[in-house]
């Protein structure tokens, strides 16, 4: 199997800036406007600000729940 499971070791926790906004077909700025307004968790490592995959992933599931 070529997929990533939730329990395999190797799946990111963090992720860069572009690949969340690339998980969510949106670009940098929207990324950056979903964090500046708490709607996904980051955090800073360096000069870095990375998301929290786990943030992308229920930020999309609140997504789909208040579709119509």
């Amino acid at each position: 199997m070529n997929s990533i499971s939730n329990n395999d070791t190797t799946a990111p926790i963090l992720v860069p800036v572009e690949v969340a906004g690339k998980m969510l077909g949106i670009g940098r700025t929207s990324v950056f406007g979903l964090i500046k307004t708490n709607d996904m968790e980051t955090a800073k490592i360096g000069s870095r600000r990375l998301v929290y995959v786990e943030s992308i992933r229920a930020l999309a599931e609140r997504a789909r729940a208040n579709q119509v």
